[in-house]
C-alpha cells in the first residue's frame, strides 16, 4: 500500500487517485516477469441493472510491464480476460479512470487484477478507487467545455476548451505571404498543419482549437512554416512580455495558458506591440505619429470656389455635392460673405 511516491524513482504515482492510499507493485524487489494478483471474490451481479467494475490505474515507467483484469464465473476454475494494458501509459505520472461493462455476465462472479513486472525497476504499477457499480458514462462533465456531455455520469478528464489564436498580419508587407499557421511542439505541429484564415480580409488571421488545460508554447509562421516570426528583438529591447520562453539569443516563444474556460490570444505577427493603423502623412489633418501602417484614412482641407457671376442665376444657396455625400446637394454649403458673386 502506497501514499505518496513509490520507493523507486521515475516510476509509479506521486499520490493516490482518491483519498490517501493506493495499492501497487514495487518492481525494485521483484524479478522481470514476476506477477502479483488481487482478487475480488463472490460478486453477486444481480444487485445491479448494468453492472460494471470501475477503477483507476497508473502505469508510468520506461520498462513498464502489463496489467490485466480477468473474470471467472465458475469459482476460479477458469478466467476470461476483460481488459489489459501493456507498457507505459501516458508521458508523465498520471492516473487513468476506467470502467468495464460486466452486463454479459450474471450470477456470482470473481474478478482479479494480474500485474506482470517489466524488465527493470521502472515498472511500478498501481490501482486505486476500485468499485462495483452501475455502468457509468465516461465523458466530459464541465458545461463550459467544448465537448461537454450532459449524459455523463463520471468525468474522464477529457474536457477541452475553445482556444482562439488571433494574429494581426497588418504590419507584414502585403503579398509577401500566402498562408499563416501556428506552430507548437505541444500540439505536435511544426509544418504548417494548423492553419489560420482571414475570411473578411481585415488582416486578422484566426483559428480556434479545442485544447485540454495546460501551458502551450507557440509561434506564428507563414507559408507552411517556411519562415517564423522572430521575437528575440522585442525581448532584448525589454518589451518581450508576449514571449516568456526565451534564451535571449536564438529563440523567443509565446505561451497561452488554457484553463477551464474559453480563451483568446490576440497577437501581432513578429512583435509584442500592437500593429497600429492610421494616417502616416504629417501634412494630413488626422496624422497619427504612432501609426505603423497607413490605412488610407488621411484627410486634407479642400477649398471649393465657384464664380456664379456668369451663370445668369441669382442663387440664395450654393453647395458642392457628389458621390461622397450621395448627391444630397446640401452637405457642403458654400458662402459669399462679401457679395461679389464668388462663392
Amino acid at each position: 500500500v502506497g501514499t505518496l511516491n513509490t520507493p523507486s524513482f521515475n516510476t509509479g504515482p506521486d499520490a493516490a487517485y482518491d483519498g490517501a492510499n493506493y495499492i501497487f507493485i514495487e518492481t525494485s524487489v521483484t524479478g522481470p516477469g514476476q506477477t502479483a494478483s488481487i482478487f475480488i471474490p463472490c460478486i453477486d451481479l444481480s444487485a445491479w441493472n448494468n453492472p460494471s467494475i470501475v477503477f483507476a490505474y497508473h502505469m508510468w515507467g520506461f520498462t513498464m510491464g502489463s496489467l490485466e483484469l480477468e473474470i471467472s464465473s465458475d469459482g476460479g476454475a477458469t478466467w476470461d480476460s476483460l481488459w489489459a494494458k501493456i507498457g507505459q501509459q501516458g508521458s508523465s505520472p498520471q492516473w487513468f479512470l476506467e470502467g468495464i461493462d460486466l452486463s454479459n455476465y450474471s450470477g456470482t462472479v470473481a474478478l482479479r487484477f494480474v500485474g506482470t513486472a517489466g524488465t527493470s525497476f521502472t515498472s511500478d504499477m498501481a490501482l486505486d478507487a476500485i468499485s462495483i457499480e452501475e455502468l457509468p458514462v465516461f465523458a466530459c462533465m464541465d458545461p463550459n467545455a467544448s465537448n461537454y456531455d450532459p449524459t455523463a455520469t463520471s468525468d474522464d478528464g477529457s474536457c477541452t476548451y475553445a482556444t482562439t489564436f488571433n494574429v494581426d498580419m497588418g504590419c507584414v508587407a502585403p503579398g509577401s505571404f500566402s498562408s499563416v499557421s501556428v506552430e507548437s511542439p505541444n500540439l505536435s505541429c511544426n509544418n504548417g498543419c494548423i492553419t489560420l484564415s482571414d475570411p473578411d480580409g481585415d488582416d486578422i488571421w484566426s483559428v480556434t482549437l479545442d485544447l485540454v488545460p495546460g501551458n502551450y508554447i507557440y509561434l506564428y509562421a507563414i507559408d507552411n512554416n517556411s519562415s517564423q516570426e522572430n521575437l528575440v528583438d522585442d525581448v532584448l529591447a525589454g518589451n518581450g512580455s508576449c514571449a516568456p520562453y526565451t534564451d535571449y539569443f536564438s529563440f523567443a516563444n509565446r505561451e497561452v495558458v488554457v484553463g477551464t474556460a474559453s480563451i483568446t490570444a490576440d497577437d501581432t505577427y513578429g512583435s509584442c506591440d500592437p500593429c497600429i493603423r492610421g494616417c502616416m502623412d504629417p501634412g494630413a489633418n488626422n496624422y497619427d505619429s504612432l501609426a505603423i501602417v497607413d490605412n488610407g484614412t488621411c484627410e486634407y482641407d479642400v477649398t471649393f470656389v465657384v464664380d456664379m457671376n456668369c451663370s445668369g442665376l441669382t442663387p440664395t444657396m450654393v453647395a458642392a455635392t457628389g458621390y461622397q455625400d450621395s448627391w444630397s446637394g446640401n452637405t457642403y454649403v458654400l458662402a459669399d460673405t462679401d457679395g461679389d458673386g464668388i462663392w
